[in-house]
Order: C-alpha cells, then structure tokens, then sequence
C-alpha cells in the first residue's frame, strides 16, 4: 500500500509540474501552427491575388505595348498611303493601255492557279511591267518604299467578284522573287473577305491582312478610274513579324523570375501559333493541340476565352505544363487579352511557384521557430523534472509515515508518537494527527475506568467544537443516571418486596383461618339439617324441636354473623394484596424502563457500554419477571375476591334463612299444623345451604392455595431486589444530592464480587 501511494503521490507531484510545462509547450505549438496557417492562408490569398494583379498588369502592359506600335503604324502606314496616292497623282494616275497582258494568277489563300488576260494597267502613263526581280526597280512601288520605308503593292481589279491582282509589288515571296501575279480573293473559304468588301466599297482599308504568306499591318486605298469605278488598290503596310522594336519590348519584359511574353494567332489557319514566341520556341509554332500534365488543352482554352471576352477582359489560366524526360509537372500562371487588330491573344506565361517563394520562406521560418520552441521546451521540461523528482519524493516519504501512522490509529493502535517533521503544509497535519493521538489517548483512560466500573469519571473536550466529546460526555452522564436511578429503584423494591412477603403471609394465614371456620359451620349445617329431619318426623314434638331449632337458629344466625365477617376480612385482605402486588407490577415496569434506557445509552457507547448492557439486560430480565409475577398473583387474589364476594352473598341470605326459621320458630306454637310443610321447605333450603357452603369451601381453599403462592413469589422478588441493589452498588456513580456530588459508595471495595460473579449467584438462587 504505501509504495503505491508513494508512487501515486509522487507522480502527481511530477504531473502536476510538468504537466504545465507540456501543456504550455503544446499550446505554443498549436499556437504557433494554428498562426502559421492563418497567416500562410492570408498570405497565399494575398498573393495570389497579388500575382493576378501583376500578370494582369503583364498582360495589359503587352496588350498596351501592341496598341501603341499599332497607333503608331497606322500612323506610318496613313502616311505611306498619303503619300502614294500624292506620288500616283502627280504623275498622272492610273491610266489602262489597248494591250493586253497575259496574268498566271495564284490565289494567294488556296494557291490555285488561273490564266487570264486583263489590260495593262499604266502607273503615270508607264506600265510597271511583269517585274519579278527583287534587284530590278520597279517604279512607283520602290519610290514610295524609298520615301516611306513601307512595302507597297499596286492590285488590278480581275473581275466583277473584285479579285485584286498583284501588278507591281516590293512583296517579296517565299522564292525571293516579287510576288507579283498572286491575287487577294474577293471570298475565302470562311466567307467575304472584309478588305476587298471594303475597298470595292471605295473606303480606305487599315488592319491586319494576310500577304502572299505573311501577315501584315496594312493600310489599303481604292484606285478610282473614270466615273468612279474601283479598278484596283493601293497597299502600304509593314509585315507584322518585322516590329523589332515590339518584339524586343515584348521579350524583353519579366514576369517573375522566368515568365515571359507571347503572343497566339487567334484565329484563320495559322489558329494557335505563335505570332510572338518566347525565348526557346519560334514563329508558326503550332499549340492549339498542345496538351498539359492532366491531358487538357490550355492554349486552346486561352485563345478562346480571350476570343470571347473581345479584348474586354484577361483571362487567367492555371495549368500543369508537361517536362521533359518524366520530371514532375510545374504549375503555371497564364493571364491573357485578345489584340482584334492584330488577331494577337496577347499573355504572360509564369511558374506559380515563383510568385509563392514568400510562403515556402514562411514555412521554412515556423519550422524553425517550431523547432527551436520544441527544444527549449523539452530542456524546460527536463529542468522541471529534474527539480520535481526528488521533490515529490521527500514529500511522499513523509507522507508515507504520516499515512503509517493514521492506519495504526485508525487500527487502535496509539503506543507510538507521531513523528514531527517541518514547519510546512504536511508538518502542519502531522501536528493534528498528533493531537487526535493525545486526545484518544485521554479517551481510551477514561474507558478504562468505565471499564472497572468507575463512573466518576469525564471525557476532556478538546474544544467547542468537540461533538464527540460532547456525545460521550452526555452518554456517561446518562448511563450514571440512570445507574443512580436503578439503584434507587432497586432500594426502593428491596423495601416493597419486604412489605410484599409480610403481607401475603398475612393472607396466607387469614385464607387458613377462613378455611376452618368455614369446615365449622359446615358442621353446623349438617346438625341443622338432621334436627329439621327429625323435626318433620317427631312433629309431635313441635314444642320442644321449636324451642331447640330457636335456640340452634339463633347460634346459626349468630355463626353466620361471624362468617359474614370473616369472610368480608377476607375480601378486604385481598384487595390489600392486590394493591401490594399492583405496586410490585409498577415498580417492576418502572424497572424494566430504567434497565431500557440504561441498554439504549450502553449501545450507544459502543464497546465501552458492552459490560453496563450485559447489567441492564440482567436487571430487566428480572423486572420482567417479577412483573409477571405479579401479574399472575392479581389474577389469582381478582378471582379469589369474586369469588369470597360469591361466597358472602351465600352467606347473607342464610342468615337472612336463620332469621326466618327464627321468626317461624316463635310462631311454632300457633302454626304447629304447618310444621310439616315448614320443615320441608326448611331441609330444601338448609340443602341449598350446604351446597353453597361447601363451594365457599373450595374457594376458600383455592385462595388458601394462591395465598402461599402469592407469598412465594414475594420472598423471590424480596431475593432478586436484593439481588439487584447488590449490583448496582458495585458501581462507582457520581450521586446528585441537593446539587452537591457525594463521594463513591461505601459499598465499593476490592473485596466485592464481580459482575459476572453476580450473575452467576443470580441464576443459582
């Protein structure tokens, strides 16, 4: 038992020192990741929203970037275009020739082939000729070249449909030839084709428009012949992959740290390749189909997107790029803008991850600081234990002994002292339990003299407070006073008991007298009987039977007197006797009481009271008894008195009989005729008599009986009173006496009997 509380106790000197600490440790790490999170959730918000913000400025700076260049084209272009219909003006404008050239025209959208004839078309009176050499100057076209450094193109008007056909041109094909004799269809497959719509519509045309195989940023004005009729155009325009200066705006552009610029054709046959590539990648690179790591099509989706939202809007785009040789796909940033004037989706390509360097260096921070408040936390932890440990031992050590010794207390056991230790807390409750040592100590001397019968005795309190002291003084007191009272009780039956015996000898002796005179007139009322027979018989001689029944009637009235007295003697005795033993049944209930009360209060005392219970039991054993007794003798003297009361009504109407023969006697003389009649009515009544008698006979000698019975019963209740006072007077009792304590009974010495002695006594008698 005390290892485990030592190791109980122990540990929860520990626990309850390192738990804080570990507590405060766990708290600080969930704080911390708790914060981490917050603040890596808000930072990633922030960033990302930042990094919408910034490749949304990429993309619109690019898209700004091709909206200058193309102002500032248009403006070059207008230029050029101002000064070739100038230059075609003032020499002379377009003027047709009678002759005829021979055109293999080449569509330039689906390269298809056809021979036609159409008039020489005269540029300031002179016809440029079929010119295809690059080294060999072509007039108009190279002048105006020369002046503006634009490309210029003179078209002839082929047919109704507005067909432009290439005759004269600075366009250089892919042969490196001029790339005159290609023509520009009035429709494309995917339906009219806006600038010849335009130009047929005698409106200057500016934008962006397929040349032979290229794309060029053009400006394109009607040829107006005669009364109005288009005949041709006139191209001015600078191929759109020519823009140094976009081109290294555009790549020379940052978006993070490896991001860059491109840009996507939106839309015709060349959908999807780049117009702007990036480092790495090249013109014409075709995208459309390109897939990513999850198997979508990202540059699609961006083209369309882009297409649909009209330039209006960016379009950001999250997407897995593919690497080489197996490595783990990069998560990419797109933002892009739909450029209509040069059919440019125009965007910003980046990695994520290099916009959400700030979060891996947050994390990398908390897990340092995470690992740095682990440790410090762990060395506080150690440090605790370290104090606590032998802390919690000296403490369960102590507590230990004290624990030691509340058992031997609690077992009863108070031969050792309490062991005192420091000033503290568990020094403090060894101090108590000491007292509780001292203070049962006193207790347990004071059981000791209960124990020997010394009642004189008193529980010390140990303060106000003391409820058990308190109880235990209240339980002595009681136990003493009801001992007084029994005591008292016991003087006062002893003397009863003595008045009991003499009385019901007095009753046994008068039952025996009663009981001869009543055999005497018995005898009597026979003699009567046989001289009222022989006076039915000699009723001759009337005078002298009437003289001797006179005489014999006034001896019968005169016995019957005296047996009307004694038998009211009878009675009267009786009723003292009843009294007598009605007071021994009081004083015996009384008894039973008091030897009650007294075994209630030794219960309560506990082991303490156990001799004083085995006393009180005896004692209402005997008060039972002689209550039972009694109650017997009352019932024996109640059915004696009713039945000596019996026996007197008999005896009253026979002297009232005797009164009668009496007063017939002094009538004899006058009524001697009725003798007979008289005498037999006389010996009926004398028979009656005699019955009567003989049963007050049989009381008589019943009650004779319970007289003796009675007086036996009260020398056994005289003995067991006396009994009762010796016992009680073994006990030393604190007696009350006009408000005075009297000093212990004299009866009280070495050489007394014991208890058990007396009891044993008790049994035997």
């Amino acid at each position: 038992m005390s290892s485990s509380v030592r190791f109980g106790l122990g540990v929860r000197i520990i626990a309850l020192s390192v738990i804080p600490v570990v507590a405060t440790l766990i708290a600080l790490l969930i704080l911390v990741t708790n914060r981490t999170n917050s603040l890596r959730s808000r930072l990633q918000d922030t960033l990302q929203e930042s990094t919408h913000n910034e490749i949304e400025r990429s993309a619109r700076s690019a898209q700004l970037v091709c909206q200058t260049a193309h102002e500032a084209l248009k403006r070059q272009i207008s230029s050029g275009l101002g000064v070739a219909e100038r230059l075609l003006t003032t020499a002379g404008g377009v003027t047709f020739s009678k002759d005829d050239a021979d055109w293999d025209a080449v569509n330039q959208v689906t390269h298809q082939k056809q021979r036609l004839k159409l008039p020489k078309m005269l540029l300031g009176g002179s016809w440029p000729g079929q010119n295809r050499d690059a080294r060999i100057p072509t007039p108009f076209v190279d002048e105006v070249r020369n002046l503006t450094g634009t490309t210029v193109t003179v078209f002839q008007r082929m047919n109704e449909a507005g067909d432009m056909l290439r005759v004269a041109t600075n366009v250089i094909g892919p042969d490196g030839s001029r790339a005159i004799g290609t023509f520009v269809p009035a429709r494309t497959p995917d339906g009219a084709n806006p600038l010849v719509s335009k130009i047929l519509q005698r409106e200057k045309y500016f934008g962006r428009a397929l040349v032979v195989d290229a794309w060029y940023i053009t400006g394109y004005a009607p040829i107006i012949y005669g009364s109005g009729e288009v005949v041709g155009m006139v191209f001015v325009g600078v191929r759109q992959d020519s823009i140094g200066f976009v081109r290294e705006s555009l790549q020379s552009t940052k978006v993070g740290q490896s991001g860059h610029v491109f840009a996507l054709v939106g839309t015709g046959a060349n959908r999807g390749t780049y117009g702007l590539p990036p480092a790495g990648a090249s013109v014409g690179q075709q995208l459309w189909d390109e897939h990513d790591a999850n198997g979508g099509t990202p540059f699609r989706s961006m083209i369309e997107q882009a297409i649909a939202k009209r330039g209006s809007e960016v379009v950001h785009l999250r997407y897995p790029s593919r690497k080489a040789g197996g490595a783990a796909p990069q998560e990419r940033l797109a933002a892009v803008t739909y450029f209509e004037p040069w059919d440019w989706v125009v965007g910003v390509d980046a990695p994520e991850e290099e916009f959400m360097g700030s979060i891996t260096a947050l994390a990398s921070l908390v897990r340092e600081v995470t690992t740095w408040s682990v440790a410090g936390g762990l060395l506080l932890l150690v440090l605790v234990a370290s104090i606590a440990l032998p802390l919690a031992r000296r403490i369960a050590l102590r507590l230990e002994r004290l624990t030691l010794s509340a058992d031997a207390v609690s077992l009863g056991d108070l031969r050792d002292d309490v062991a005192m230790g420091s000033h503290d807390e568990v020094g403090l409750v060894e101090a108590s339990l000491g007292r509780i040592v001292d203070a049962q100590r006193a207790e347990v001397a004071v059981a000791k003299a209960l124990a020997n019968r010394d009642w004189t005795k008193d529980i010390p309190l140990r303060s106000d407070r003391d409820e058990l002291g308190r109880s235990l003084q209240a339980m002595i007191q009681n136990v003493n006073a009801a001992l007084v009272h029994t005591r008292l009780a016991a003087d006062r039956v002893a003397a009863s008991a003595g008045e009991i015996s003499g009385a019901s000898q007095s009753l046994s002796q008068g039952a025996t007298e009663q009981a001869a005179s009543l055999e005497e007139i018995s005898s009597t009322m026979t003699q009567i009987a046989s001289q009222a027979r022989e006076n039915a018989q000699q009723a001759t001689k009337a005078d002298q039977l009437t003289s001797n029944a006179r005489s014999s009637a006034s001896r019968g009235s005169a016995d019957m007197g005296q047996l009307v007295t004694a038998m009211e003697g009878i009675t009267s005795s009786s009723k003292q006797v009843a009294k007598v033993v009605k007071l021994i049944d009081d004083i015996a209930f009384q008894t039973n009481l008091l030897s009650l009360n007294a075994a209630v209060e030794a219960a309560r005392a506990g082991k303490h009271g156990k001799g004083f219970g085995v006393v009180a039991e005896e004692v209402r054993n005997l008060a039972g008894r002689c209550a039972k007794a009694a109650q017997e003798t009352t019932g024996l003297i109640d059915d004696s008195v009713k039945r000596i009361e019996n026996g007197l009504a008999v005896a009253h109407r026979t002297a009232e009989s005797f009164q009668a023969i009496e007063g017939e006697v002094l009538h004899a003389s006058d009524i001697v005729k009725k003798i007979a009649d008289a005498s037999q009515e006389q010996s009926n009544s004398i028979t009656e008599t005699t019955k009567a008698l003989g049963q007050v006979d049989q009381v008589t000698q019943r009650n004779s009986a319970t007289a003796e019975q009675t007086a036996s019963a009260a020398s056994e209740l005289a003995a067991e009173a006396r009994r009762l006072q010796r016992t009680t007077h073994l006990f030393q009792l604190r007696m009350e006496s006009e408000g005075e304590q009297a000093v212990k009974t004299s009866e009280t010495t070495p050489e007394q009997p014991s208890l058990e002695e007396e009891f044993a006594l008790a049994r035997t008698s």
